[in-house]
Protein backbone atom coordinates (compact mmCIF):
# COMPACT_ATOMS: atom_id res chain seq x y z
CA UNK A 1 0.00 0.00 0.00
CA UNK A 2 1.03 3.71 -0.77
CA UNK A 3 0.67 6.40 1.56
CA UNK A 4 0.62 10.14 0.26
CA UNK A 5 3.43 11.93 1.75
CA UNK A 6 2.42 15.24 0.37
CA UNK A 7 0.22 16.28 -2.05
CA UNK A 8 0.93 14.00 -4.94
CA UNK A 9 3.95 11.89 -3.64
CA UNK A 10 3.51 8.41 -2.60
CA UNK A 11 5.48 6.14 -0.78
CA UNK A 12 5.86 2.50 0.56
CA UNK A 13 6.37 1.64 4.65
CA UNK A 14 9.13 0.05 4.03
CA UNK A 15 8.34 -2.05 7.15
CA UNK A 16 5.53 -3.49 5.35
CA UNK A 17 7.01 -3.79 1.75
CA UNK A 18 10.02 -3.81 0.28
CA UNK A 19 10.91 -4.06 -3.69
CA UNK A 20 13.15 -6.94 -5.19
CA UNK A 21 15.06 -6.50 -8.23
CA UNK A 22 14.10 -8.95 -10.97
CA UNK A 23 10.25 -9.48 -9.53
CA UNK A 24 7.39 -8.10 -11.59
CA UNK A 25 5.05 -5.80 -9.80
CA UNK A 26 1.89 -4.54 -10.56
CA UNK A 27 0.48 -0.69 -9.67
CA UNK A 28 -3.24 -0.95 -8.86
CA UNK A 29 -5.01 2.12 -7.61
CA UNK A 30 -8.40 3.95 -7.09
CA UNK A 31 -9.71 7.36 -6.84
CA UNK A 32 -11.94 7.67 -4.30
CA UNK A 33 -14.98 6.59 -3.66
CA UNK A 34 -16.62 9.02 -2.69
CA UNK A 35 -16.18 11.59 -5.68
CA UNK A 36 -18.79 11.42 -8.63
CA UNK A 37 -16.15 10.02 -11.08
CA UNK A 38 -14.61 6.30 -9.00
CA UNK A 39 -12.28 5.07 -11.34
CA UNK A 40 -9.52 1.64 -10.82
CA UNK A 41 -6.90 1.86 -12.81
CA UNK A 42 -4.26 -1.50 -13.26
CA UNK A 43 -0.34 -1.07 -14.94
CA UNK A 44 0.61 -3.48 -16.84
CA UNK A 45 3.40 -6.25 -14.43
CA UNK A 46 7.18 -4.17 -14.96
CA UNK A 47 10.68 -5.87 -13.79
CA UNK A 48 12.03 -3.94 -10.98
CA UNK A 49 15.64 -3.15 -11.89
CA UNK A 50 18.45 -2.68 -9.95
CA UNK A 51 19.86 1.01 -9.51
CA UNK A 52 23.43 1.26 -11.03
CA UNK A 53 26.15 3.38 -8.93
CA UNK A 54 25.53 7.33 -9.26
CA UNK A 55 29.08 8.40 -10.38
CA UNK A 56 27.80 12.27 -10.71
CA UNK A 57 24.98 14.20 -9.70
CA UNK A 58 23.53 17.65 -11.72
CA UNK A 59 21.42 20.12 -10.50
CA UNK A 60 19.52 23.37 -11.50
CA UNK A 61 17.28 25.77 -10.72
CA UNK A 62 13.65 26.23 -12.32
CA UNK A 63 11.09 27.98 -12.26
CA UNK A 64 7.55 26.36 -12.45
CA UNK A 65 3.89 27.51 -12.99
CA UNK A 66 1.25 25.72 -10.36
CA UNK A 67 -0.61 24.07 -12.41
CA UNK A 68 -3.15 26.04 -14.44
CA UNK A 69 -1.67 29.15 -13.53
CA UNK A 70 0.88 30.79 -15.14
CA UNK A 71 0.16 33.58 -12.22
CA UNK A 72 1.44 31.96 -9.53
CA UNK A 73 5.45 30.66 -10.40
CA UNK A 74 8.03 29.53 -7.95
CA UNK A 75 11.35 28.01 -7.52
CA UNK A 76 12.23 24.39 -7.71
CA UNK A 77 15.43 22.15 -8.49
CA UNK A 78 15.61 19.71 -11.11
CA UNK A 79 18.15 16.99 -9.96
CA UNK A 80 19.66 15.02 -13.56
Amino acid sequence: MLNESTAGIYMTDSATFTGVVGRKYVLHFQTNKATPKHYSYESVAIEMKPVPPIDSLYYEKVIIAEAGDDTRLKEDVRFT
